[in-house]
């Protein structure tokens, strides 16, 4: 049990040093900062192995058939089944021995309905959520998201939504992996990208920038793309950023119209927000992994990630069994 209370702690606090003190002032018992770092080390280390293993031998990646894509099915029941879980992916940059390392992060979530519409008009709200995180290539990562969404009943749930910014890999794996599933670009990622357009053609935080932002946030949150991309048409930047921009943010909103369906999405009870995911890179990842100063060897940076994962999502019991089984 106190190994089990020291890798909660050293996996949850932003420092071993600082898990060694709370664990002695908690505890009352004497620990070294590296034997506390070790244990959670090797837990971690030994959870990722049995996740990757099962991630690689259950289920796996859907596959094809006849040229149709068909997802594959476990053996087992899932956990439950829900009436609509939303999906999302995204990356945050770690610093490794190796240099600045991707860590791929993939949120579940179950889309529940409020009581009242928002002032918004947004109908839902995402709750119990899980995670899933490492640095991984692209298949890895394949199996492993695959494996954190069947855990949670992907292939029983009625609906699913993928909320997500416009990453080409990341489509591209949900396209794969749920092709039945409602696709939509994050609402904030798009109106990030125009704020960017308004500072650079019309003046940094100028009256003017905020005026043709307002405009555009109407009408994209109305699901009006087309006039958004008109809108970006009558602009007249004057330098060569600008230009570049407001042809790049054109280009985009062509590419995903059909993902900024906004006021359907709302009105079909959907989520149009990947603020799930979004906050995964920062705590899952950040709020541990990206300290001042800090430099992770890649191995045992998974298993701080992997029991992180486990602490967030809920499952740390769950997860302490499963590593102890494999010890």
């Amino acid at each position: 049990m106190a190994e089990k209370g020291m890798a909660r702690l050293g996996a949850l606090i932003p420092s071993y040093r600082m898990a060694t003190e709370t664990y002695i002032e908690l505890v009352g018992l004497s620990v070294s900062a590296s034997t506390l770092e070790e244990i959670t080390t090797v837990a971690g280390q030994r959870l990722r192995d049995v996740e990757a293993a099962v991630a690689r031998e259950s289920a796996g990646l859907p596959v094809m058939e006849g040229g149709a894509t068909r997802l594959a099915t476990s053996d087992g029941p899932p956990l439950k089944k829900p009436d609509h879980l939303c999906i999302s992916l995204d990356g945050a940059k770690v610093n490794t021995t190796e240099g600045w390392r991707e860590v791929k992060v993939v949120s579940v979530s179950d889309v529940e309905e409020l009581k009242e519409p928002a002032a918004d008009g947004t109908r839902v709200t995402l709750t119990n959520h899980s995670y899933r995180a490492g640095f991984w290539e692209a298949k890895e990562f394949g199996e492993e998201q695959w494996a954190e969404a069947q855990s949670r009943g992907v292939e029983q749930a009625k609906r699913v939504t993928s909320v997500n910014d416009g990453a080409p890999w990341i489509w591209g794996l949900i396209l794969l992996c749920y092709p039945t599933a409602l696709q939509v670009v994050d609402w904030w990622h798009v109106v990030d990208r125009l704020w960017k357009v308004a500072n650079l053609v019309l003046g940094q935080g100028t009256e003017a920038a905020g005026a043709w932002i307002s405009a555009r946030k109407d009408e994209l949150w109305d699901g009006r793309v087309l006039a958004v991309i008109a809108a970006l048409g009558k602009l007249e930047p004057r330098s060569e950023d600008g230009k570049e921009e407001v042809r790049l943010v054109t280009e985009y909103l062509r590419t995903h119209a059909e993902r900024m369906r906004y006021r359907e999405f709302r009105e079909s009870g959907a989520p149009v927000g990947s603020g799930t995911v979004e906050s995964a890179c920062k705590n899952v990842v950040g709020s541990r992994m990206k300290r001042g100063g800090m430099r992770w060897k890649v191995e045992r940076a998974e298993g701080v990630l992997a029991l992180r994962c486990a602490l967030l999502s809920g499952k740390w019991k769950e997860a302490w069994d499963k590593q102890r089984r494999a010890a």
